[in-house]
């Protein structure tokens, strides 16, 4: 059952026996920031080495979210053990942004030409 608490919804597991809500997001980094519903689209653009400013093009998620969130995730990554993730998210991160400098050093050289 979804509960909603202001205007953000949080996934709660009612237990109408004992009548207790339980948020599977408990005690996790994951818990806090608004917008849950893109935590799957911002975990997957981000391990694809996407940039703040690219994930917020693709999923129309605001850049401020999108730069306040990477911090949590990685936190919440490497609190889960997930170092190689982690590894592999800033590999990617810098392997595209060496592939943007590159085009855009090419796209000067080409215009310097015309």
């Amino acid at each position: 059952m979804l509960k909603s608490s202001k205007t953000v919804l949080r996934p709660l597991f009612v237990f109408n026996r004992c009548r207790v809500y339980h948020n599977a997001l408990e005690g996790t980094r994951l818990k806090g920031p608004p917008q849950i519903h893109f935590w799957l689209l911002y975990a997957q653009q981000s391990i694809e080495g996407n940039g703040c400013k690219d994930i917020n093009r693709l999923i129309k998620l605001g850049n401020a979210a999108a730069q306040s969130w990477r911090p949590i995730f990685i936190l919440q990554m490497q609190d889960l053990g997930l170092t190689k993730l982690v590894q592999w998210i800033d590999w990617q991160r810098k392997r595209r942004c060496a592939q943007v400098l590159k085009i855009n050093k090419w796209l000067n050289s080409f215009d310097k030409l015309a």
